[in-house]
Order: structure tokens, then C-alpha cells, then sequence
């Protein structure tokens, strides 16, 4: 019995979490996010002033611009835009949509699943697409798997490392090593990483493009086509200029 209530007690601690990670202020949102009012933490005139502006529990709320100095932020309310500053959104409580992030995750989850399930002549597409992409990495001292990594992680850069170690293994699914050990076996006894490959590994991750969300966050913000690929592409080329320089370097050590 006693085991019982522990384990009953664990699940509602792991749900209150999970609920309490997407309670957040409004001025947590970002643009185009929208969420639900479910807490005013203000008194007296102030929280009648955001009443009068419907401002109630249950509302929805969308983030739509920051000011020229990121205050006041202007969000839509019942169909009416409205301004407040960080002062007063800060006490507003929403209940973020987590669909954003689910649009973005799911692209890459079908790539993945597709190119681990799919074989040409015996061969999966994975190993097909991280060999036509081999050239490219071994320019920079990585290779065809990491180059076909950060591709599919466009969406969400957080599934790099576990991809990685699906194309090594030539998995058909994502998957994670239980002992560092595993991992050194793999990389480096298996497939031959280096020094040179870890320090361009962890360049390549700090300098190249940034995440779809990022992007389109971008997008909505400037509302230009060049200002969204300028700061998609030089990131980008600077990850692959500095990681050319340092593997060139190190061949000539």
C-alpha cells in the first residue's frame, strides 16, 4: 500500500512539472506565442486597470511586438491590441501552447523515421545521404553522419547527438549509449573521431545556423527576406570558415 501511494505521489509531482513548465508570464512569450490567463498576480488599481482592459482568468493572450527599447510590448487581447509594460505583463500568468514546438518537432521525427526505414539495394537512406555528404564534411575534419545530423536538426538542435549515434549504429530509431565507454567505441575506435574532430564538433555546434523557431522568429520580426537569410547564412558560413581554418591547421602540425 505504502509502495503505492509513493508511486501514485511521483506521477502527480512529474504531471505538476510538466503543468507548471508552461505557466509563464507574458513577457516570456514570443512573438506570435499566444496562452491562456490563468493568474493576475497585481491588487488594487492596477489589476482594475488590466480588468477594464479584459484582462480576466481564462483569456487568450498573443504576443504580437516588443517596442524600439523592448518596452512596453503590445499583445492582443479580445481582438483589441493593447500595450503594457514589463512591469505589469510580468504579473500575468498564462499557460503557454506547447503546439508550436510540436509543429516544429514532428518534420524532423518523419526525416529521421523515413531514413532509418527506408533501404535502396540493401542500403539505408541514411547511409546513402551521409555518404553523398561525406566530401563536405571531411572538408572541415567531420563527416557525412554529422553533416546529415545537423540537417534533420534544423527543427530542434536538441536531437543532434542522439541522431548521431543512430546513423553510426545505423539504427532505425533514435537511441542513446548507456556508458561513456559505449560512446568512446563507438566514435572513436569505430569510426575513427580525433581531438581535432571534438573541438570542430563543438565549433561547428557554438557558430552554425540557428534553430527553425529562431528563423521564423526572425522572419516575423523584420518582416524581411534578407535580414531572415543573412542571419541563417552567416552564422552558418562562419561555422564552416572557422572549422576549415582550424582542421587545415592541425594537418599542418
Amino acid at each position: 500500500m505504502y509502495r503505492r501511494l509513493v508511486e501514485m505521489s511521483a506521477v502527480a509531482d512529474i504531471k505538476h512539472e510538466i503543468h507548471n513548465a508552461n505557466l509563464v508570464p507574458i513577457t516570456e512569450l514570443r512573438i506570435g506565442e499566444s496562452g491562456d490567463v490563468v493568474q493576475i498576480n497585481t491588487k488594487g488599481l492596477m489589476r482594475q486597470r488590466l480588468m477594464e482592459m479584459g484582462l480576466t482568468t481564462g483569456v487568450k493572450v498573443k504576443f504580437l511586438r516588443r517596442g524600439a527599447l523592448g518596452d512596453p510590448k503590445s499583445y492582443l487581447i479580445r481582438g483589441t491590441m493593447i500595450a503594457l509594460r514589463n512591469e505589469e505583463a510580468r504579473e500575468i500568468i498564462v499557460r503557454r501552447k506547447i503546439w508550436r514546438a510540436v509543429f516544429w518537432a514532428a518534420p524532423a521525427g518523419a526525416v529521421i523515421w523515413l531514413l532509418g526505414n527506408i533501404d535502396l539495394n540493401g542500403e539505408s537512406l541514411t547511409a546513402i545521404t551521409s555518404g553523398f555528404l561525406d566530401p563536405l564534411g571531411r572538408m572541415i575534419g567531420l563527416d557525412g553522419v554529422v553533416m546529415l545530423t545537423y540537417i534533420i536538426a534544423i527543427p530542434a538542435n536538441e536531437i543532434v547527438i542522439p541522431t548521431m549515434i543512430m546513423a553510426y549504429m545505423n539504427e532505425s530509431a533514435m537511441l542513446e549509449l548507456a556508458t561513456l565507454d559505449q560512446l568512446r567505441e563507438l566514435l572513436v575506435v569505430e569510426h575513427g573521431w580525433t581531438l581535432i574532430t571534438g573541438i570542430n564538433l563543438m565549433l561547428f555546434s557554438l557558430l552554425h545556423n540557428p534553430c527553425s523557431t529562431t528563423i521564423v522568429t526572425i522572419w516575423k520580426e523584420t518582416r524581411s527576406v534578407k535580414w531572415t537569410t543573412l542571419a541563417t547564412f552567416i552564422p552558418l558560413s562562419l561555422a564552416f570558415l572557422i572549422t576549415f581554418i582550424v582542421y587545415q591547421l592541425s594537418r599542418l602540425i
